[in-house]
């Protein structure tokens, strides 16, 4: 989180770009797509320290204003705050051939599926997981 956010404020040569970067041999990532990965970073985090101060967060009005924000709220109220960068932008893009080669499309298809995967699992073991 502390790099995310380091990276976000001082990483001023990051192209601000839709493409994300995230899977390219020809590009780098795009600064929208580190300030994006902020929001999903604060989920793990809340999600790695609840179990450890349930207690107090529970009895105070602030703990608990934030236990509802980050189990039932996040995607109403904190997502908007950030950047959307989409894996489809690229995939369906005429630009794609600008940040991937073709030998790499392949890599690119499995982990841009794999990754689509993991963020239904994990919205659903992070949302109701507690």
């Amino acid at each position: 989180l502390f790099q995310a956010v380091s990276a976000s404020l001082t990483f001023w040569f990051l192209p601000s770009q839709l493409d994300n970067g995230y899977f390219s041999d020809k590009g780098i990532l795009s600064k929208l797509f580190v300030k994006e990965n902020i929001f999903y970073q604060l989920l793990c985090v809340f999600g790695a320290l609840y179990p450890l101060y349930k207690e107090e967060l529970e009895s105070s009005l602030l703990g608990q204003a934030l236990i509802a924000l980050f189990v039932f709220f996040p995607y109403l109220i904190l997502r908007p705050l950030f950047p959307t960068t989409r894996l489809s932008y690229t995939n369906n893009s005429d630009k794609s051939a600008k940040y991937r080669s073709e030998e790499r499309k392949g890599f690119y298809m499995t982990g841009t599926q794999m990754i689509k995967y993991f963020y239904i699992w994990g919205k659903q073991v992070m949302g109701f997981g507690h």
